[in-house]
Parts: C-alpha cells; sequence; structure tokens
C-alpha cells in the first residue's frame, strides 16, 4: 500500500487550513482599513521591548465617533516625519495625514491640563510655603489634614498618602506646617495667630476689596475687619475664577467670592 498518500492528503489540508486562516486574516485586516478610513488617530509615544531591543514608536488609538475601535503600536519611521504625542492624525487609503485643526485644539487642551497640574502641585508642595491646619480627619486608614497655602489662600486636603502615621497623630488642628524639603514639617503648635487671620479669610456674608492682581490670586482687604489678606482666583473643584477681576468688592458666599452687584 502507499501510504505517501495520507502525506498528500495531510499537507492538502495543512495547505487549505493556512489558507484559511490567510484569507480570514486579509479580510480582517481590510474590514479594519475600510473601518478606520478617515477616522481621528490619537497619538501616544510609547515604546515596546528592553535594553538594546527597545523599539521607539508611538501607540495610535483609533477612534470612530468617539468610540475606540483599533489600537497598535507602530515604530517612529512607520508614521510621520515631525509626529508629537497628542497629535491627531487622519488614517486614509492606507496613508497617515495630521489634522492640524484638531491637533491643535488637542495641544492646548495638553497644555492646560499641564497648566493646571502644575498649580495645583505648585500651591500644595510649594518649598519654604507655610500650610495652617485647619480640620483633621481621622478614620481607621482614612485619614486626612485639611490645609491652607498662607500665601494664597489655597485650600486642599493633606490625605495618608502625603503622611506617616506618625506626622498625622503629631499634627492638630490650629498647627502650622512648613514645607521643606520634600516633606511638610510643624513650625507652630497650636497657632492662634494664624487662625484668627485664616478666620478672616472666608467669613460667609464679608465684603472683599481686590486691591491688585496677579496671575493665580489677589492682595486684598476684608472689609468687615480691614485686615489685608491674599484672596486666591484658583479652586480645585471649580478651576480658576475667570469673573474676578482688581478693583471689584466681592462677597464671600456658600464657598465661593461673588461679585457684589
Amino acid at each position: 500500500m502507499n501510504l505517501n498518500i495520507f502525506d498528500r492528503l495531510n499537507n492538502n489540508l495543512n495547505d487549505n487550513k493556512n489558507s484559511l486562516v490567510k484569507n480570514f486574516i486579509n479580510e480582517l485586516n481590510d474590514y479594519l482599513e475600510e473601518k478606520t478610513k478617515g477616522v481621528e488617530v490619537h497619538v501616544s509615544k510609547a515604546s515596546q521591548g528592553i535594553g538594546e531591543n527597545k523599539i521607539h514608536g508611538y501607540m495610535l488609538y483609533y477612534h470612530d465617533n468617539a468610540r475606540q475601535i483599533k489600537s497598535e503600536f507602530k515604530k517612529t519611521e512607520e508614521v510621520l516625519e515631525g509626529l508629537e504625542a497628542h497629535h491627531i492624525l487622519r488614517y486614509k487609503n492606507g496613508k497617515y495625514t495630521i489634522d492640524e485643526e484638531l491637533s491643535r485644539k488637542e495641544l492646548e487642551s495638553k497644555r492646560q491640563t499641564d497648566e493646571w497640574s502644575n498649580r495645583i502641585r505648585l500651591e500644595e508642595r510649594s518649598e519654604g510655603t507655610d500650610y495652617y491646619i485647619h480640620y483633621k480627619y481621622g478614620n481607621g486608614n482614612d485619614i486626612s489634614l485639611g490645609a491652607i497655602n498662607l500665601d494664597t489662600g489655597y485650600k486642599f486636603s493633606l490625605e495618608n498618602f502625603d503622611l506617616t502615621l506618625e506626622q498625622f497623630q503629631e499634627y492638630d488642628k490650629n498647627d502650622t506646617l512648613t514645607y521643606k524639603n520634600g516633606e511638610f514639617v510643624l513650625k507652630c503648635k497650636n497657632d492662634d495667630v494664624t487662625r484668627e487671620i485664616v478666620e478672616q479669610h472666608e467669613q460667609e456674608g464679608a465684603e472683599y476689596y481686590l486691591k491688585s492682581e496677579d496671575r493665580y490670586g489677589f492682595d486684598a482687604t476684608n472689609l468687615n475687619t480691614g485686615l489685608d489678606l491674599r484672596v486666591s482666583k484658583f479652586n480645585s473643584a471649580a478651576g480658576f475664577n475667570k469673573e474676578l477681576r482688581h478693583g471689584m468688592t466681592v462677597i464671600y458666599k456658600d464657598g465661593n467670592y461673588i461679585v457684589k452687584e
């Protein structure tokens, strides 16, 4: 009996199987290319591999009507010269082109986000700046200290990832801390002088005259007490208050400074 017939039959089955797989892959690629013609492609820098085998390039995220339909890694030379992270491309007929208008908006949004992040970091971690503790909360591992930047009046919370347990146990409401060499250190215990000043920063119903202005806040006067103080434009929840201008009189109400009519 000629057993080669079984080998030939097996080879034919393998060839048919490989052909089916190849056809499926080709059809899938054709479908994806058709699907991604003209859609938005968002770009971020990326790399693959490690050490000498590391390949630098970009991750491309394909979006159709704000829905991501595909992502892939491309080496730098496979995309476009001059491509930057946060550019938005159009993919059509097998070619990439930069969508100048959408890329400009995306880069501007990235710039504003970076400015926001840097501003928060500067407000909350400014070397040599004093911070007043206006509340203390602890419930198991959930701990926080409410802090006020005494240079700007900006409020935020120091959470458990900002403090050691020993620091949380040591620091109390009405203490003043200084940010020094990357950590918060105690400056003054039970600081009643600062407390009296801080209490005049955000007095419900009080009026404040905004005397002068810089990029992030105002030198102001509490018209109820005559105290000169600092009013911040910035709020971590609401962002910059763009309505305020120097020369205005404002009222502090429900957690915000409102222009007096």
